[in-house]
Protein backbone atom coordinates (compact mmCIF):
# COMPACT_ATOMS: atom_id res chain seq x y z
CA UNK A 1 0.00 0.00 0.00
CA UNK A 2 0.97 3.61 -0.50
CA UNK A 3 0.13 6.01 2.34
CA UNK A 4 0.14 9.78 2.05
CA UNK A 5 -0.26 12.41 4.71
CA UNK A 6 0.95 15.76 5.92
CA UNK A 7 1.25 16.77 9.56
CA UNK A 8 2.24 19.86 11.48
CA UNK A 9 4.99 19.14 13.97
CA UNK A 10 6.67 20.64 17.01
CA UNK A 11 10.37 20.26 17.78
CA UNK A 12 10.74 19.32 21.46
CA UNK A 13 14.53 19.03 21.28
CA UNK A 14 17.04 17.74 18.68
CA UNK A 15 16.04 14.16 19.53
CA UNK A 16 12.23 14.43 19.65
CA UNK A 17 9.43 15.64 17.36
CA UNK A 18 5.69 15.66 18.09
CA UNK A 19 3.32 15.26 15.14
CA UNK A 20 -0.06 16.96 15.48
CA UNK A 21 -3.14 14.82 14.67
CA UNK A 22 -3.52 14.38 10.91
CA UNK A 23 -5.23 12.34 8.20
CA UNK A 24 -3.35 9.51 6.49
CA UNK A 25 -4.77 8.31 3.15
CA UNK A 26 -4.18 4.95 1.50
CA UNK A 27 -4.40 4.46 -2.26
CA UNK A 28 -6.93 7.23 -2.76
CA UNK A 29 -10.30 7.02 -0.96
CA UNK A 30 -9.34 5.17 2.26
CA UNK A 31 -8.30 7.48 5.09
CA UNK A 32 -7.31 7.17 8.72
CA UNK A 33 -7.41 9.81 11.45
CA UNK A 34 -4.08 9.67 13.26
CA UNK A 35 -3.61 10.73 16.88
CA UNK A 36 -0.77 12.95 18.06
CA UNK A 37 2.51 11.01 17.83
CA UNK A 38 6.01 11.33 19.25
CA UNK A 39 8.97 10.57 16.97
CA UNK A 40 12.43 9.88 18.37
CA UNK A 41 15.77 10.47 16.64
CA UNK A 42 18.21 7.67 15.93
CA UNK A 43 21.18 9.15 14.08
CA UNK A 44 19.84 10.71 10.89
CA UNK A 45 16.29 9.32 11.10
CA UNK A 46 13.19 9.76 13.25
CA UNK A 47 10.89 6.87 14.11
CA UNK A 48 7.70 6.29 16.07
CA UNK A 49 4.23 4.78 16.19
CA UNK A 50 1.03 6.23 14.77
CA UNK A 51 -2.29 5.35 16.36
CA UNK A 52 -5.37 5.19 14.10
CA UNK A 53 -8.48 6.75 15.67
CA UNK A 54 -10.80 5.83 12.77
CA UNK A 55 -11.54 2.16 13.47
CA UNK A 56 -11.69 -0.37 16.27
CA UNK A 57 -10.13 -3.07 14.08
CA UNK A 58 -7.03 -4.14 16.04
CA UNK A 59 -5.05 -4.87 12.83
CA UNK A 60 -5.31 -1.29 11.63
CA UNK A 61 -4.91 0.60 14.92
CA UNK A 62 -1.13 1.04 14.84
CA UNK A 63 1.30 2.06 12.10
CA UNK A 64 5.04 2.43 12.41
CA UNK A 65 6.57 5.50 10.80
CA UNK A 66 10.11 6.46 9.89
CA UNK A 67 11.41 9.75 8.51
CA UNK A 68 14.76 9.31 6.81
CA UNK A 69 16.99 10.99 4.22
CA UNK A 70 16.49 14.31 6.04
CA UNK A 71 19.09 16.91 5.02
CA UNK A 72 21.78 18.02 7.48
CA UNK A 73 23.13 21.17 5.83
CA UNK A 74 25.54 22.10 8.61
CA UNK A 75 26.87 18.55 9.05
CA UNK A 76 26.45 18.51 12.83
CA UNK A 77 24.68 15.13 12.88
CA UNK A 78 21.26 16.60 13.73
CA UNK A 79 18.80 16.50 10.82
CA UNK A 80 17.70 20.00 9.82
CA UNK A 81 14.07 19.31 10.75
CA UNK A 82 15.08 19.37 14.45
CA UNK A 83 18.24 21.52 14.35
CA UNK A 84 17.86 24.93 16.00
CA UNK A 85 21.04 26.27 14.35
CA UNK A 86 20.85 25.19 10.71
CA UNK A 87 23.31 27.04 8.56
CA UNK A 88 24.52 26.29 5.09
CA UNK A 89 27.67 28.34 5.54
CA UNK A 90 29.03 31.82 6.00
CA UNK A 91 27.76 34.79 4.02
CA UNK A 92 30.75 36.06 2.05
CA UNK A 93 31.79 39.64 2.79
CA UNK A 94 29.70 39.94 5.96
CA UNK A 95 30.05 39.38 9.69
CA UNK A 96 28.20 36.16 10.55
CA UNK A 97 27.08 35.28 14.08
CA UNK A 98 28.06 31.66 14.68
CA UNK A 99 28.33 29.29 17.66
CA UNK A 100 31.86 30.65 18.21
CA UNK A 101 30.98 34.33 17.90
CA UNK A 102 31.35 36.63 14.91
CA UNK A 103 33.18 35.34 11.84
CA UNK A 104 33.84 37.44 8.71
CA UNK A 105 32.91 35.32 5.68
CA UNK A 106 35.78 34.95 3.23
CA UNK A 107 34.14 31.94 1.54
CA UNK A 108 31.04 29.93 2.56
CA UNK A 109 33.24 27.82 4.87
CA UNK A 110 36.37 29.91 5.60
CA UNK A 111 36.33 33.08 7.64
CA UNK A 112 38.17 35.35 10.03
CA UNK A 113 37.39 35.29 13.75
CA UNK A 114 38.55 38.25 15.89
CA UNK A 115 40.00 35.83 18.46
CA UNK A 116 40.63 32.58 16.53
CA UNK A 117 42.15 34.07 13.38
CA UNK A 118 41.57 32.39 10.00
CA UNK A 119 39.43 29.28 10.40
CA UNK A 120 37.35 26.83 8.42
CA UNK A 121 33.92 26.21 9.93
CA UNK A 122 32.65 23.80 7.26
CA UNK A 123 32.90 20.80 9.62
CA UNK A 124 31.65 22.52 12.78
CA UNK A 125 31.94 21.60 15.68
CA UNK A 126 35.36 20.64 14.29
CA UNK A 127 37.12 23.84 13.26
CA UNK A 128 40.31 24.00 11.24
CA UNK A 129 42.53 26.81 12.54
CA UNK A 130 45.19 27.60 9.93
CA UNK A 131 47.90 28.01 12.61
CA UNK A 132 46.90 25.22 15.00
CA UNK A 133 45.10 22.69 12.76
CA UNK A 134 41.98 20.87 14.02
CA UNK A 135 40.14 22.04 17.14
CA UNK A 136 36.79 20.66 18.29
CA UNK A 137 34.36 22.97 20.08
CA UNK A 138 33.19 20.94 23.07
CA UNK A 139 31.13 23.50 24.96
CA UNK A 140 29.59 26.71 23.65
CA UNK A 141 28.58 29.40 26.07
CA UNK A 142 25.22 30.93 26.75
CA UNK A 143 25.00 34.72 26.59
CA UNK A 144 26.45 36.87 28.02
CA UNK A 145 29.38 34.51 28.75
CA UNK A 146 31.81 34.03 25.88
CA UNK A 147 34.24 31.49 27.32
CA UNK A 148 34.78 28.29 25.33
CA UNK A 149 36.08 24.78 25.99
CA UNK A 150 37.72 23.19 22.96
CA UNK A 151 39.82 20.12 22.36
CA UNK A 152 42.86 19.73 20.11
CA UNK A 153 44.36 16.33 19.29
CA UNK A 154 47.85 17.86 19.60
CA UNK A 155 47.40 20.33 22.49
CA UNK A 156 44.69 18.67 24.59
CA UNK A 157 42.06 20.76 26.34
CA UNK A 158 41.82 24.44 25.41
CA UNK A 159 40.10 27.18 27.39
CA UNK A 160 39.62 30.59 25.79
CA UNK A 161 37.45 33.67 25.90
CA UNK A 162 36.43 35.75 22.90
CA UNK A 163 37.51 38.95 24.73
CA UNK A 164 41.06 37.74 25.41
CA UNK A 165 42.37 38.82 21.98
CA UNK A 166 43.27 35.26 21.02
CA UNK A 167 44.89 34.16 24.29
CA UNK A 168 44.11 30.61 25.31
CA UNK A 169 45.26 28.11 27.89
CA UNK A 170 45.88 24.53 26.89
CA UNK A 171 47.29 21.22 27.97
CA UNK A 172 46.16 17.95 29.43
CA UNK A 173 49.11 17.71 31.83
CA UNK A 174 49.25 21.32 33.02
CA UNK A 175 48.13 24.70 31.71
CA UNK A 176 50.27 26.51 29.16
CA UNK A 177 49.54 29.82 27.45
CA UNK A 178 49.46 30.61 23.71
CA UNK A 179 47.63 32.98 21.35
CA UNK A 180 45.51 32.10 18.32
CA UNK A 181 46.16 35.51 16.76
CA UNK A 182 49.90 35.69 17.47
CA UNK A 183 51.13 32.11 17.91
CA UNK A 184 54.19 31.70 20.11
CA UNK A 185 57.17 30.03 18.43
Amino acid sequence: YTFLGSADYTVIDPDKLVLAPFVLTRDGPTSYNMAEAVLFRDGDRFYGTLTNLTTDDYNSLIFSIELNSIPDLDGDGIPDIADADVSDGLTVGEWNITEIGYVWGGTPSIGYSPYLGWISVGSYPAIYNFDFEWIVVVDTPTAPDTAYWMYSPTMGWIFTHSNWGGVFFYGSTGWQKDNFMFPMP
